[in-house]
C-alpha cells in the first residue's frame, strides 16, 4: 500500500453481539491503509467464529488469539508486538467510529506535528436505548490539564507507534491508558484534540466502577506519579467534579436549560450594571470564563504562542473570487451573503486552530460581530470589541488568532460596520479591536481620516452588500399598494420611533395597506410594543431566509435608518429590498440621497406613484450591478493582492449574416469584451475580419447571445449579474413576463452561458429554459 499504514487494535472477549459493529466502523474508514488487528481474549461464547468469518473476507484482519483470559492489558501489549503500522490506533470492541475518524486525525497530526491525537465522542448507554450525548474535548492537554481530567477516550486515540514500544500498557493499575498518558506527556509529548465527534463509547462495563475507578486513581496520583498528600488532594477533587460534570451533570436536559438561564441573568445584570466596574468585570468573568467550564462547546483553544507552529502560508493570487478562502468571525446576514461567493469558514473561540491548520485560509476576515452565526450563536458575544468597564481582558481568543495568523503571514482585515453609532465608545469599543489588524474598512466614510489620525494607514469604506441567492425578483408577484414592515419597535429610541410614527401616518393617509412583521413579536417587554394604534397592523416577524419572499408580495417596503448622518452607512435593507424590486419608503439618510435622490420615497416630500414600476427597475439594475457582497469581497481580495483584478467574461454576439445593419447593431451594445462572430455554413467568422474561427477558439467560461431584432438593444451587463442566482443551463431574456421562466424554442435574443453553444449548433430550435427580465 502506497499510503502510510495504520495499525488498529481490538481487543474483545465476549463480544459476540456487537463485535461485527466495531469491526466494521473500521473497514468503513476512508482511510482505507490499515492493519486491523483483533485480539480474542479466550472468548467463550462465538465471538471468535465472528471475527474468522469476516477475517476470511478482509485481508487487512489479523486475528490472534489468546488460550486463557488474560484481560484488556495483555492483549493491547499483544496487538501493538504485530503493529506494523507508523500509527496506532485503539478501540474498544463496545465501542464504534465515524467513517472519517482516521483520516481527519492523520492529517490533523501533520498539520500540527503532535504526536498523539484524540477526539470528542458520544457516549451512548449500554443497550444503545439511552440518547447520545456529546463530550467535546479540549483542543490541546498538558500534564497538569490531564491530571485533573482525563479527557482522552482510549478508543479515540491515533498516536506514533515510535511512542509505545512493544508492551506500554501496565498491569498493575485500573486505568491503564491513563496511566500511558501521563507518562508520555510528562516527557513532552504533544497531545491535540479535535472537537468533531468521531466515535461513539458505550457507558458500562468498567467505566460504570466508580468506586474502583476511585480508588485507583488516588493510587496513581501516589504511588505512580509520587504527588504530595496536598496535591493528589487537589487532582482528586478535579477529578470528581469533572467526572460528575460528565456523566452527569452534560446528560440532564434541567441541567442545559438551567445553565442557559444563568447566562441570561448573568447578561441581564451586565446591561442592567455595566457601568459599574466591579460588576461589569465580574459579570464579564463569570460569562466568558467561568461558564464555559459548565459547557463543553464552549471551552476555548488553550493556545500557547511559542509551542504553535507557524503555518506555510504561500500567499498565491487567485485567479477569480471564488478561488479564496476566508476565515471569518461575522453575524448571520454578513456570512449568508459571503458564503455563495467564496470559501467561507465560521471560526469559533474553539474550533479556529483545526479550522486554520486544516484549510490554511489566505484571510481572516473580522467583523464588528455581537453574537456570531446561528449555528454558534452567542460564540463570540463580548468577544470582539474591547469592553471599557472590565478589569480583565475579554478578547483573549481573538488576539490569540492575530497573534498566529501574524506568525503565519496571513492578512487579517477588521469590518467595521458600528462606526457610525459606537466610535468612540469605550464601553463597546471596537475601534481599539480594528486597531490591531492589518488592514482596516469601514461602512462609514467619514471615519477614514479618523483611524488614520489614531496611525493606521490602511483603512478604506467597505459599504454594505446583499445576496443575489438571498434577494432577487425572482418569481415576484405583488399587491399594487400593499406597503410591508419587518422590524421592531423600540420604545427607548425616541428619534427612531418618532421617524416611525411619520412613516406609518403616512402611509396610512395615503391610504396604502400597511403590514407589519414583529421581529419581537413573543417579546413581553414594553419597549417593544407598538404603540396602540398600529397594532391591528402587526403580525409575527419572519425569519431572515423568509424575508425576500415577503418582500415580492408587495409594492412598497419601510425602511428605517438609525444612522442618518453618514454618506456611505445607512441600513443593509435598502440594498436588500431594491434587489428585491419593491420601492423604498424610508427617513433621511445623506447616504441614501447621495445614491438614489429621486428614486426613494422620503416621508414628508413628494413621490409619484405613478411611476412605480420604472423607479424600482432602475434601483433593481443599479444594485445589481455595484452593489452585490461579490463586489465587497473582490474590492477587498483586489485591494490586498489575494486576487488578480477582476476581468469581464467573453460575450460573442452571433449574427447570421454579415451586413452593414448588424455592424452597427453591435457597436451600439454596451459592454467591453464583446467579439462579433457571423454564423455561416456551420461555420463561425469573426465579425472584424471574417477569419474563420474554431470552436475551439471560443472561451468556455464566457457568454453567447444570437441575434434577430435589430431593433432592440440587450443589456449585457444587467443580464449577466441574473446569473448569479439562477441555474446553469438557463437562458436570460429580457421580455414581458417579468421574473419567471418561460420554455419555448425561440432561442434568439437570450444570453446563454457559452456551454450551451453546441446544444444551439445541434439543434437552434430546441426548447429552452429562459429567465425573463
Amino acid at each position: 500500500m502506497s499510503k502510510e499504514i495504520v495499525s488498529v487494535i481490538i481487543p474483545v472477549y465476549n463480544r459476540g453481539k456487537i463485535i461485527e459493529t466495531a469491526i466494521a466502523s473500521v473497514q468503513m474508514q476512508t482511510y482505507s491503509s490499515l492493519q486491523i488487528i483483533v485480539i480474542d481474549d479466550g472468548s467463550e461464547d462465538d465471538t471468535y467464529e465472528i471475527i474468522k468469518k469476516i477475517a476470511r473476507e478482509d485481508q487487512r484482519i489479523l486475528l490472534l488469539r489468546n488460550k486463557t483470559n488474560l484481560g484488556v492489558v495483555a492483549s493491547r501489549n499483544l496487538g501493538c508486538s504485530k503493529a506494523v503500522g507508523r500509527y496506532i490506533a485503539f478501540l474498544d470492541s463496545d465501542d464504534r467510529w465515524y467513517p472519517e475518524k482516521i483520516e481527519l486525525q492523520l492529517n490533523y497530526l501533520k498539520q500540527t506535528k503532535a504526536h498523539i491525537c484524540y477526539t470528542s465522542y458520544e457516549m451512548i448507554g449500554k443497550d444503545d436505548r439511552a440518547k447520545a450525548v456529546q463530550y467535546i474535548v479540549p483542543s490541546e492537554v498538558d500534564y497538569k490539564a490531564i491530571l485533573k481530567e482525563n479527557c482522552i477516550c482510549c478508543s479515540s486515540v491515533l498516536i506514533h507507534k515510535d511512542l509505545l514500544g512493544s508492551s506500554p500498557f501496565s498491569s498493575g493499575y485500573f486505568h491503564e491508558d491513563f496511566v500511558l498518558w501521563l507518562s508520555l506527556l510528562k516527557q513532552g509529548y504533544r497531545a491535540v484534540g479535535i472537537m468533531k465527534c468521531l466515535m461513539v463509547y458505550r457507558l458500562g462495563g468498567r467505566s460504570s466502577d466508580k468506586i474502583n475507578a476511585m480508588y485507583y486513581r488516588w493510587l496513581i496520583y501516589r504511588k505512580h506519579e509520587h504527588l504530595s498528600l496536598l496535591m493528589t488532594t487537589y487532582y482528586f477533587i478535579c477529578y470528581g467534579i469533572n467526572g460528575i460534570r460528565k456523566y452527569y451533570l452534560n446528560n440532564l436536559r434541567e441541567i442545559r436549560v438551567m445553565i442557559k438561564i444563568i447566562k441570561r441573568i448573568i447578561y441581564k445584570i451586565y446591561k442592567r450594571f455595566q457601568h459599574i466596574t466591579l460588576i461589569a468585570t465580574i459579570t464579564q468573568y463569570l460569562y466568558h470564563r467561568v461558564l464555559p467550564l459548565l459547557g463543553f462547546k464552549e471551552r476555548a483553544y488553550h493556545y500557547i504562542s511559542s509551542k504553535e507552529e507557524p503555518l506555510e502560508n504561500s500567499q498565491e493570487v487567485r485567479t477569480d473570487i471564488k478561488q479564496l478562502t476566508i476565515a471569518i468571525i461575522c453575524d448571520e446576514i454578513t456570512f449568508r451573503g459571503f458564503e455563495a461567493e467564496c470559501r467561507c469558514l465560521f471560526v469559533t473561540p474553539s474550533n479556529w486552530m483545526q479550522v486554520f491548520r486544516r484549510e490554511n485560509p489566505d484571510l481572516f476576515f473580522c467583523e464588528a460581530a455581537w453574537h456570531g452565526i446561528e449555528q454558534y450563536y452567542d460564540s463570540w458575544r463580548g468577544k470582539i470589541y474591547k469592553a471599557g468597564k472590565t478589569k480583565f481582558e475579554n478578547r483573549r481568543e481573538l488576539l490569540d488568532i492575530l497573534d498566529f495568523c501574524k506568525k503565519s503571514h496571513i492578512p487579517t482585515v477588521f469590518w467595521n460596520k458600528e462606526d457610525s453609532a459606537y466610535f468612540g465608545n469605550k464601553e463597546y469599543d471596537f475601534v481599539d479591536t480594528a486597531l490591531k489588524f492589518d488592514y482596516i474598512y469601514t461602512t462609514a466614510k467619514e471615519c477614514v481620516e479618523e483611524y488614520k489620525k489614531l496611525g493606521h494607514e490602511n483603512v478604506d469604506v467597505l459599504m454594505f452588500g446583499f445576496a443575489p441567492r438571498l434577494f432577487n425578483p425572482m418569481g415576484r408577484t405583488p399587491k399594487d399598494n400593499e406597503v410591508v414592515f419587518a422590524g421592531s419597535w423600540y420604545g427607548d429610541q425616541e428619534d427612531r420611533c418618532q421617524d416611525m410614527r411619520k412613516i406609518f401616518d403616512e402611509v396610512l393617509q395615503k391610504r396604502l395597506t400597511l403590514k407589519i412583521y414583529d421581529r419581537q413579536w413573543q417579546s413581553s417587554n414594553p419597549i417593544h410594543q407598538f404603540p396602540k394604534q398600529y397594532r391591528k397592523y402587526v403580525q409575527a416577524g419572519v425569519a431572515f431566509r423568509e424575508l425576500n419572499e415577503v418582500l415580492k408580495e408587495a409594492q412598497y417596503a419601510i425602511n428605517v435608518n438609525t444612522v442618518k448622518n453618514s454618506s456611505t452607512m445607512f441600513a443593509r435593507r435598502v440594498f436588500e429590498m431594491m434587489a428585491s424590486n419593491i420601492i423604498l419608503i424610508s427617513n433621511d439618510s445623506i447616504g441614501m440621497r447621495r445614491l438614489f435622490q429621486g428614486k426613494v420615497w422620503f416621508v414628508g416630500e413628494d413621490f409619484d406613484q405613478s411611476k412605480v414600476r420604472k423607479i424600482a427597475r432602475h434601483n433593481l439594475e443599479y444594485v445589481f450591478l455595484y452593489h452585490t457582497c461579490r463586489q465587497r469581497l473582490v474590492q477587498v481580495g483586489e485591494q490586498l493582492g489575494l486576487i488578480k483584478k477582476q476581468v469581464l467574461p467573453y460575450l460573442y454576439v452571433i449574427y447570421n449574416k454579415k451586413s452593414t445593419e448588424n455592424e452597427k447593431h453591435f457597436k451600439r451594445i454596451n459592454y467591453e469584451m464583446k467579439i462579433g462572430l457571423i454564423y455561416r455554413e456551420n461555420q463561425f467568422y469573426d465579425m472584424a475580419n471574417d477569419i474563420k474561427l474554431k470552436r475551439e477558439g471560443i472561451d468556455d467560461l464566457g457568454f453567447v447571445i444570437w441575434i434577430n431584432n435589430l431593433e432592440k438593444i440587450p443589456n449585457i451587463a444587467f443580464m449577466l449579474t441574473q446569473f448569479s442566482y439562477i441555474e446553469e443551463d438557463c437562458g436570460i431574456y429580457e421580455g414581458q413576463e417579468l421574473y419567471n421562466f418561460a420554455y419555448d424554442s425561440n432561442n434568439y435574443e437570450v444570453l446563454f452561458k457559452v456551454g450551451m453553444l453546441d446544444l444551439l449548433l445541434e439543434n437552434f430550435e430546441r426548447i429552452t429554459k429562459k429567465y425573463i427580465i
